[in-house]
């Protein structure tokens, strides 16, 4: 089968990779693509290296990428006029808080659309449903025989009739699965994952550099309840924590976190943070009670100990106690940081423990030979993992 995954990137971390190597939008697609690829940031070529691995054509595009998107274009003589919304203004608009920022339909749309026409995908991968409208998913399902969108945000992308363009929708969290599924939508399990990869391209750690971090994002009114742990670990460890995000400039200025803020660290640096971590920090905030994000498995990938807060479903993916440390309230969370701290066999155990786990259930090859199986299951049959622990939808509105 041939895949199209269609990908897009965070707008800052888009602004770090051009304004870190100027020379690189005027390079070639082939050029701009292995950097893309070479910074690690999100999922890089993970799961397409994964389907080529297993024998399949598939191809990366990143959509909102429009240096790249352009030069794309240009090797193949398709002119895109510029328009006032072009290239840095793009890359700095983050039209949601997250910060994907995708433009009308001016290059964005004309330049993927001939993407698509050109590859003629047995199988479309919407990576970001939110960003990309279904009218436009439906103009390119002229060019595909599948279209497969992914979806783990706490809302519906769009309205529910409008989610029919997608024959299946993959999640790797479940009470999207659930709200899926409510609105007639097929959808499945498809958890989020760590690439092997990443270990042969992050130099050796002799000893460990940090005590205790954080790499993640800190959106006032979004991640209030991961500030106040964080607050809280600052008060008790002081300049033992360090904590790595784009959004140091929103953080209150009487907030014990401005002493420990290092600015932001994508990709590549993200992953040689937390290896260079005696413990790193996870926290959900305040959503459905499900486990679910990557640093579960960017950290214990990389082999470092992970302490992170307990939801029902994170004894399916992990020996808690042996493998990751939990806790329920930020209070609760300041002892056994301490511990970790002070007493470096059980962590380097727990760190270990983690790392193999990981290492043996959750990489992208385990993912992509899951949603291979998905897709080529009859439509009727395609299987639910329990994806969701009763109840857990009650406090949200889809």
């Amino acid at each position: 089968m041939r895949f199209v995954i269609i990908n897009t990137d965070y707008a800052n971390f888009l602004e770090s990779l051009y304004e870190g190597t100027p020379e690189l939008a005027n390079a070639s697609y082939e050029e701009q693509l292995a950097a893309r690829n070479d910074s690690l940031f999100g999922m890089a070529d993970f799961y397409s290296r994964n389907r080529r691995a297993l024998g399949h054509d598939a191809i990366d595009l990143h959509a909102n990428n429009e240096p790249l998107q352009r030069a794309w274009a240009g090797e193949r003589d398709i002119v895109i006029p510029h328009v006032e919304a072009s290239s840095r203004r793009v890359l700095r608009r983050a039209l949601r808080p997250f910060g994907v920022g995708v433009p009308a339909r001016t290059w964005f749309e004309r330049i993927l659309e001939a993407q698509v026409a050109e590859l003629q995908p047995d199988v479309l991968l919407v990576h970001d449903m939110s960003s990309i409208d279904p009218r436009f998913v439906a103009a390119l399902r002229a060019h595909a025989g599948m279209v497969v969108g992914q979806h783990a945000a706490t809302r519906l992308p769009h309205e529910p009739g409008a989610l029919a363009v997608y024959d299946l929708v993959i999640s790797s969290f479940g009470p999207t699965i659930e709200w899926l599924r409510r609105a007639g939508v097929r959808a499945v399990l498809n958890r989020l994952a760590f690439e092997p990869i990443v270990l042969d391209a992050l130099p050796p750690i002799i000893e460990p550099t940090y005590d205790v971090t954080f790499v993640g994002s800190l959106y006032p009114g979004i991640h209030d309840s991961r500030i106040g742990l964080l607050e809280t670990l600052s008060e008790e460890l002081g300049d033992r924590l360090s904590v790595w995000t784009p959004q140091s400039n929103l953080i209150q200025a009487d907030s014990p976190l401005r002493g420990r803020m290092r600015g932001a660290a994508y990709g590549r640096e993200m992953y040689s943070v937390l290896q260079a971590s005696k413990v790193t920090l996870n926290e959900h905030g305040s959503i459905a009670p499900y486990a679910n994000n990557c640093r579960l498995y960017e950290a214990t990938g990389v082999g470092t100990a992970l302490v992170t807060d307990m939801k029902p479903n994170l004894r399916d993916l992990f020996d808690v106690g042996k493998e990751v440390v939990s806790y329920s309230t930020p209070a609760e969370c300041v002892a056994p940081v301490r511990e970790l701290l002070d007493d470096g066999d059980p962590r380097s155990a727990i760190a270990r423990s983690g790392q193999r786990r990981t290492l043996g259930e959750h990489t992208y090859r385990r993912r992509v030979e899951e949603l291979v199986e998905l897709i080529a299951a009859d439509g009727s049959t395609l299987p639910f993992h329990g994806a969701c622990p009763r109840g857990a939808l009650a406090p949200l509105v889809p």
